[in-house]
C-alpha cells in the first residue's frame, strides 16, 4: 500500500492484490513549514496573499478576496472558518478592494482589526487564525479533497477509517459522511485530547478522532 498525504491533496495507489484493513488521516498540516512558506498562510507577518499549497496552481487567496461576491465570502468565512458573525468584516472588504485591491496579508490583517470588537489579544488573534483558514480551505478546495478521499473509502469493504480532524468543518464533513453511508461506528463520539495533554501541547485542543468501518 502506497499512500501520500500533502496538505490535503490526497493520492492514493493500492496494489490491488491486497486490500487494506486499517487506514489512518491525519488532516492536520505543518505549522512550520506554513509559517515558513512566505506564502500568506500567517498573519504575524506581512507577507503576498497567495496561501497555495500547490504553486501551481491559478486561483491566489488575494484572487478570493478581490473577485468573490458578497455572499460567496459570507459563506466561505460561515461554513469554512466556523465565523458566525462576518457581515461587518466582508462589507469592509467590499469597500476596501473598491479603493485599493488586497495583496498583502496586512491588508486583510487590518480589514480584520475593524471588522470585529475584541477585547484582548489571544481573542484578536483566534479571529484571525479563523479567518486565514476559511480562506486557505477554499482556495486549496480542501474540503473537496476530503469528500473525494473519504468516498474513495467505500471500496475497502471491512476496513478501519481512523480520521484526525483539527477544524469544525472537517469534522462535520466525517460525521455527515459516515450518517449519509449508514457506517458502522467504532467511537460513538470523537476522542479528544484531556486536559493534562492539551496542555503539553495546545494545538491537540482542537482534534478530534473519529473511527469508523466501511
Amino acid at each position: 500500500v502506497s499512500t501520500e498525504i500533502n496538505h490535503h491533496k490526497i493520492h492514493l495507489s493500492w496494489n490491488l492484490q491486497f486490500l487494506p484493513t486499517h487506514v489512518l488521516f491525519d488532516l492536520g498540516v505543518s505549522s512550520y513549514q506554513i509559517d515558513q512558506s512566505y506564502r500568506g498562510f500567517t498573519f504575524q507577518r506581512d507577507e503576498p496573499l497567495d496561501m497555495r499549497m500547490n504553486p501551481n496552481q491559478t486561483t491566489l487567496a488575494k484572487d478570493i478576496l478581490n473577485n468573490q461576491s458578497k455572499e460567496a465570502l459570507l459563506k466561505m468565512f460561515k461554513e469554512e472558518g466556523d465565523i458566525r458573525f462576518s457581515e461587518k468584516l466582508v462589507d469592509i472588504i467590499l469597500t476596501q478592494r473598491d479603493t485599493q485591491p488586497f495583496s498583502t496579508t496586512m491588508d486583510l490583517v487590518s480589514c480584520i482589526k475593524r471588522g470585529f470588537f475584541v477585547k484582548s489579544r489571544p481573542q484578536f488573534i483566534a479571529i484571525c487564525t479563523k479567518v486565514f483558514q476559511a480562506i486557505r480551505v477554499t482556495v486549496n478546495n480542501e474540503m473537496g479533497e476530503l469528500r473525494t478521499t473519504l468516498a474513495a473509502m467505500l471500496a475497502y469493504r471491512g476496513a478501519t477509517i481512523a480520521v484526525i480532524s483539527f477544524q469544525p468543518n472537517e469534522d462535520r464533513c466525517i460525521k455527515q459522511f459516515v450518517k449519509a453511508n449508514q457506517l458502522t461506528k467504532i467511537t460513538k463520539k470523537p476522542l479528544q485530547s484531556t486536559y493534562a495533554e492539551c496542555k503539553k501541547n495546545p494545538r491537540e485542543k482542537s482534534a478530534k478522532l473519529r473511527i469508523f468501518q466501511v
